[in-house]
Order: C-alpha cells, then structure tokens, then sequence
C-alpha cells in the first residue's frame, strides 16, 4: 500500500516536502487485523460490510491443461508462476488463477457479476482493443491496457461482438478506474468491463492460444474501513463506490464539517425549541408536533434571527439500518387559519443509507410565516418509504431588544410575508403557464424587500431533467430586472461529492457524486435570496413580477417522461423594528403537499 502511494505522489509530481508531510500523517500497520487482539477486529465485523464493493471482487480463470499450446509445458507454466504453491494440479488440471478485480464504473457500464453470474465464459486475447477484431465475437476480450481510451476498448469489442472486456493492466501497475470522458459518456454502451492485475500465467497462457475460461465471484468479508473523528467518536466510513482515497478524503471532510457546526452549537442560543425529539416520520402523516409554543411578545416573535436545526436519524446506530434512496423532505408550519397556513418553513434531501448527517438553515426570512404564539409543525417524505426518525429544533437569536439596541432606531425586521408562486409542476412546455404575473404594492413603511425561494428539480426525461439536467430560473421584476440563477452543478461527475466540506452527507450509496438540479442528497436545501429593494416601486405603486424557468435558454419541452421542479418563493417585507405592525390579507393559495 505504502508503494503505491508513493507511486501515485510520483505521478503527481508532488514536492518531496509535501510527500514527507502526507506519509508522516500515515501509519502503516503489517499485522493482519485479526491478530490485534483488540476491539478493532469486533468492530469491523459489526459494521460487516454489505452491498457494491464490499467483500472482495475476483475474477477466476480457468486454464485448461488439455489445451496447453503447442510449445508450453505445463513445467513452463510452473516456471511462469514463479510459486510452487500455484502449480499444483488436481486430476491433471491446473489450479484456478483468482485474481482481483475493479470493474468499470458502475453507472457507466453493466456489472461483470450482473452481467454473467455464475456462469463461466471463454477469454480470447485481443491486444490492445483499440479496433474491430472478429476473434471475439461471443467470447470476453482480454485486453491490454493503454494506446486507445477505455471507451474506445470497449466500444470497438462491442461492435466485435463480444460479450464483455477485461482490461489487463501494465506490468507493475495497480489495478484503478476505468470510466468514460466528457461526450463519449453519451454513448451508450451495453456489455461490461473490469480491469485485473498483470499476471504472467494468463497472460502467456493466452497469447498464444490457450483455452481460458473465466467467472466472476466476490467473497464475502467484514468491513476494511473504519474513522476517528477529531471529537474521538468511531464513526463508520459509508459505501466506496470504487477504489480510490477521494472517498477517505471525503469522510474525513464530511466529519470536519459537523465537529465545525457541534461547536456552533455549543455556542449559547437566546432560546432552543424543540419540535421533533426522533419523531417517526413515515407514511401519509408523516411527522407531526403540535401546539408547539414559541417565543412570542404579543404581536410577533419576539427574536430576530431563526435556524433550523435538524438531524434525519436512523432506526438504530448503524448504516445499514437507514432508509435507502434520498427523497424530499419538507417541514410546513400552520399557526392559524389564515393563508400562510400550511407554508413551507424548510427542505431537505434524505441521504441514501447514512447517518452521519445534520444541517444548519437560516430560515430568518421565514419568520412572518410564524403568526401566533403556538404552531403545529408537519414534516413528510414520501409516504412509501422506509422511516426516518427526525430531530428537529429551532433556535432563535438576537432578540428585539438587541436588535433595537444594536441599530439605534430599531434595525430591520423580517415583518411580512407573501407566498407568490408554490408548487410542484411538471417541467414541459407548459410549466411556465402554470406561474402568471405576480402583482403586488409594497406597504407603507417598508425599508426593505426580498424574495426567498426553495427550488429542485426531479425526474428524469430525454433531457435527464430536471435532476440531472441544468436549468435557469428567473424572476424578472417590473419587465426591467432579470434575477437568474442556473444550477450549473447538475449533472457533473462529482458535482455532490465537492459540497461534502458544506454539509453534503459523503460516501452514501447510489450516484450521490453527482450533482444535482439545485440540490444534492445529505444536505439541507439552501435558499436563494434576491433583494429586489431598488428594482421596485416603494411609494404604493403596483410592481410585478414574474418567474420563469429554463433548460437550453428556452421553455423546457421534453419528448418523454418530463419531471418537475417544486418551488416554494416568498416576497418578505422588512421594516424597522420599532414600526407598526399591521398583517395583511394574502390571496389564498393551496399548496398542500409538495413532493
């Protein structure tokens, strides 16, 4: 392990100070971990390791002694092995060759073990794989590697009619990832690929047209991996996707990012209110608190700032126990009968099997969405999955009289709120109908506005949209100020797994590297503010506004399957914090669930 560190820091061209730096960080142990002796071996074992890349992946070849090639004895092959424990024979056959293996990424081709199973296939060699090669129709290509791309490879022995590639890899090389680039991902390819270790019996064996044989197998093990936070706590690693240290780099991010907010926590809020305390969050009811009550001075809530506080907890205390896929999660507050009630206060994308996760969200816009002294608080997924165990509070700090005190005449304060275009719609040629014109005059002794607006898309259409495709939403104030923003992070490769350090849950399972439409999986979604303040008319004038969403810099129209965005926007009001309070009445709006 150690010799291919210091050969990949080679390739990399580090300085020898950065390399001493990062092995003086390592420790290299030569026990095997079942001679510890200690509570490490049990641990592993406990957190046994399940699903994709656990255990150990192989591919076993089968070198049929009757077809040894004109030339090769089976002494020459024992020579080649260069370890007598490998030459031995049973009934006059040689022993199978296990060696390991890493099959190409699993989201851009089939699985070996999936493609083939148990059933055995025959190997015939094909030098490099860059070209057609009738050879290996209905057989698996043995490859070497390098002088084409691994798209190349495998396209052209598909076109050959092979049944799948095995890359074999240079001589003293590690075994690594094999994966399409940039618009070859757009072409689809249907057989599977995996790279195995150079190995001189197959090698030679084949070459010279030998009959080899080949199955796939992975044997079960416990758990290779485990952590330390910088708090001492043993955490688990989560699911690598495919061999390679971004993963431990992302774990250990990923912890960094919640000792940093434990110890923001730890700092003293003005007043903590719980809602949720590892509430059942399942089914058509989903999670529900009641009568909550809040801190409230007669007219309104009596703070200045409020965060969400929330932890999506597991049945128990481990991965494997979490609800597996990431879905939306909302949180709406009714504080009374008026049409903020029913509002969305927060949202949230579950991580898919982890646990690791909590998320801090300023949700200070919001306030005006808390009307009375007690609200009830609902939070939902989709009813169908499996449950998640919410912890939920809100904290509210800088109270009116600091904020009074702090700002001489009363300072600003979230004071009103409007909802002016919630839902859930369908993202086709008819999604912009479904938002007309808002209009709107801003109330006397205004000093401030904002729009605040919660937007993802889901669903997947010819256009991977609207999760995995880019797309623009637009408020354009008065037909005179654009406000834009594009979610440029959906659809790259690693578009997730680069917002661990911001709270994105790491090493989840299914594709959560990928970046999203305006959202990842294990992480709290984050407002988009707009202050429209000098885009408007303050003096009682009507003003509207209007939104808009885009995909290619136009109206989205998909030829199949479209998916949809849900969006909650606001437009808040702030005034300073000594004026009059007057709520107004909102034209009714119906949300209900969003999902």
């Amino acid at each position: 392990m150690k010799k291919q560190i210091v050969s990949r820091m080679s390739q990399l061209r580090l300085p020898d100070q950065e390399v001493t730096e990062i092995l003086g960080r390592m420790h290299f142990g030569t026990s095997p971990v079942f001679q510890l002796g200690n509570w490490i071996p049990d641990l592993l074992k406990e957190w046994r390791c399940e699903d994709h890349n656990c255990g150990y992946y192989q591919a076993v070849f089968h070198l049929e002694n009757s077809n040894v090639p004109i030339g090769l004895s089976l002494n020459t092959m024992d020579c080649l092995m260069h370890d007598a424990n490998c030459a031995a024979r049973s009934n006059g056959k040689l022993q199978p060759v296990v060696l390991k293996r890493q099959d190409a990424r699993y989201d851009w081709l089939p699985n070996m073990f999936v493609g083939f199973g148990a059933k055995s296939a025959q190997v015939v060699f094909a030098g490099p794989g860059c070209d057609r090669n009738p050879v290996v129709r209905n057989k698996i290509a043995l490859l070497t590697d390098g002088s084409c791309s691994y798209f190349k490879k495998v396209q052209s022995m598909q076109n050959s009619g092979s049944v799948g590639v095995i890359v074999v890899a240079n001589t003293g090389e590690a075994i690594h990832d094999m994966n399409c680039q940039n618009t070859e991902c757009s072409t689809v390819l249907n057989i599977p690929a995996t790279m195995v270790p150079y190995d001189e019996r197959i090698m030679t064996f084949a070459r010279q047209g030998g009959l080899v044989n080949v199955k796939f197998q992975t044997t079960q093990s416990d758990n290779f991996y485990l952590a330390i936070d910088r708090k001492g706590r043993l955490q688990e690693m989560g699911w690598l996707l495919y061999p390679n240290f971004n993963f431990f780099t992302w774990q250990a991010e990923g912890m960094s990012f919640l000792a940093d907010l434990e110890d923001q926590i730890a700092q003293p809020s003005d007043v903590v209110i719980n809602v949720f305390n590892r509430t059942r969050m399942q089914g058509e009811n989903g999670a529900f608190a009641g009568n909550v009550k809040l801190p409230w001075d007669g007219q309104r809530i009596a703070f200045s700032k409020l965060t969400l506080d929330l932890q999506l907890q597991c049945p128990s205390t481990t991965d494997r126990t979490c609800a597996e896929w990431d879905h939306t999660v909302h949180l709406f507050v009714c504080c009374d009968d008026s049409a903020l009630c029913g509002m969305e206060l927060g949202r949230w994308i579950s991580p898919y099997r982890r646990k690791m996760g909590r998320w801090l969200t300023d949700a200070t816009h919001l306030i005006p969405l808390l009307t009375n002294k007690r609200c009830n608080f609902t939070m939902k997924h989709p009813p169908w999955t499996d449950p998640w165990f919410p912890v939920l509070n809100l904290r509210f700090s800088e109270p009116s009289d600091w904020l009074r005190a702090q700002h001489g005449a009363g300072g600003l304060y979230p004071d009103q709120i409007e909802p002016i275009f919630v839902g859930s719609e369908t993202f086709d040629r008819t999604y912009n109908t479904k938002f007309p014109p808002y209009l709107f005059a801003v109330p006397g002794g205004v000093q401030r506005v904002t729009i605040y607006a919660l937007i993802t898309g889901h669903g997947s259409d010819n256009n991977n949209c609207a999760e995995f495709c880019v797309t623009a939403h637009n408020f354009l104030i008065n037909e005179a100020n654009l406000n834009s923003r594009v979610f440029t992070n959906a659809g790259t490769a690693q578009g997730c797994a680069h917002r661990v350090k911001f709270g994105v849950e790491p090493n989840q399972h299914g594709t959560w590297l990928y970046g999203r439409n305006g959202w990842c999986p294990g992480e709290n979604i984050l407002p988009w503010v707009v202050d429209i303040t000098d885009q408007i008319q303050l003096d009682g004038q009507e003003n509207h506004i209007r939104y808009y969403g885009q995909f290619n810099n136009s109206d989205p129209n998909p030829t199949s399957n479209p998916g949809n965005i849900i969006i909650s926007a606001y437009m808040v009001y702030w005034k300073e914090h000594g004026s009059a309070y007057a709520p107004r009445n909102f034209r009714q709006l119906s949300p209900g669930l969003l999902s």
